[in-house]
């Protein structure tokens, strides 16, 4: 766990992360196929 010195708001919300984490787990599955990966839209 990270702990930040102080108290700041980040940009984004609970979908931009749901977003990040899609994006991160397609990367390490191409990587692993050697292939281009789709990714489904989030609403």
């Amino acid at each position: 766990m990270v702990t930040c010195p102080e108290w700041r708001s980040f940009r984004g919300d609970l979908l931009e992360g749901a977003k990040g984490v899609q994006l991160a787990e397609a990367g390490i599955r191409s990587w692993k196929e050697r292939k281009w990966i789709n990714l489904q839209p989030m609403a």
